[in-house]
């Protein structure tokens, strides 16, 4: 089935769907889905940006993220 016959179809079924918590659970899934794909792309942008840093030598030491984590917890 293309891509349109499903929409097709779901839209059809969802029309005729009486049982109220078998819709709330497909509304749940979908927008469950569409959250996960936020995620990915946030993600990979910040794994991209994180790899444009490496790559340009933006790094700390581990001594260094240890000091600034220190001298904010006493912030």
């Amino acid at each position: 089935m293309k891509a349109l016959e499903l929409r097709t179809e779901l839209k059809r079924l969802i029309e005729k769907e009486k049982d109220e918590s078998l819709l709330a659970y497909a509304l749940r899934f979908f927008k469950r889905a569409d959250q996960e794909e936020l995620w990915k792309a946030k993600l990979s942008s910040r794994a991209d940006k994180a790899e444009a840093d490496f790559a340009a030598g933006r790094t700390h030491t581990h001594g260094e993220v240890v000091a600034h984590f220190k001298a904010k917890r006493r912030k």
